[in-house]
């Protein structure tokens, strides 16, 4: 069975802001994690005042072209991360969703940052984050030896 003790790195907190760049700075550095849990709470209006707001499992309903997202494997107005990178990058780090919940191993030799944005949300100026909350947390999980046979 595999062990982990999760550490809180860090929390970010924004209350009713718009997003001015596709990618937001989290946390700095990972310090010596290996792995990085990373839950979000909040609501926020993405795509345009015809639809609802959602939460950070995104739109499931929604379907957009894949040009449009930044991750096309999570939905419309989801949560999504990036290891490394720069603010304004597409394509550059390592992307990946996060929704409400997620566990991701931090990729070798990378060092930071995280980043996090709302998937679909640099098409439209004007999205604003109404709440959201990230909580980070890092661990080196171990792997408890085998028994003899």
């Amino acid at each position: 069975m595999i062990q982990e003790e999760w550490d809180v790195l860090a929390t970010f907190e924004q209350n009713n802001e718009a997003l001015t760049a596709p990618w937001l700075r989290v946390l700095e550095a990972f310090g010596d994690a290996t792995h990085l849990r990373i839950e979000a709470t909040g609501r926020w209006q993405v795509l345009g005042g015809d639809i609802q707001p959602c939460g950070p499992d995104g739109h499931m309903e929604l379907s957009l072209a894949p040009e449009r997202l930044l991750v096309a494997a999570a939905p419309a107005g989801a949560l999504i991360g990036k290891i490394g990178g720069s603010s304004v990058g597409r394509t550059d780090g390592h992307v990946f969703p996060i929704g409400s919940l997620c566990t991701v191993a931090i990729p070798d030799k990378s060092v930071g940052p995280l980043y996090v944005a709302v998937n679909g949300g640099w098409l439209r100026p004007g999205t604003i984050l109404t709440q959201i909350r990230v909580v980070i947390a890092g661990a080196r999980p171990s792997f408890p030896p085998s028994p003899s046979g």
